[in-house]
């Protein structure tokens, strides 16, 4: 995972490596667009 200017996080599919979203904390699951697999997403909020 990569951190951009804003302190989120950028989420890349890891099926085959397409940008998903860009966040500072998310929990569920998304269909990649690219690939059409679904990707489990946890990225927690830093207190």
């Amino acid at each position: 995972m990569e951190q951009n200017k804003s302190n989120e996080i950028v989420i890349k599919c890891p099926h085959c490596n397409q940008r998903l979203l860009d966040a500072e904390y998310v929990v569920g699951t998304i269909k990649c667009p690219r690939c059409k697999q679904i990707v489990k997403l946890e990225v927690k909020k830093v207190s």
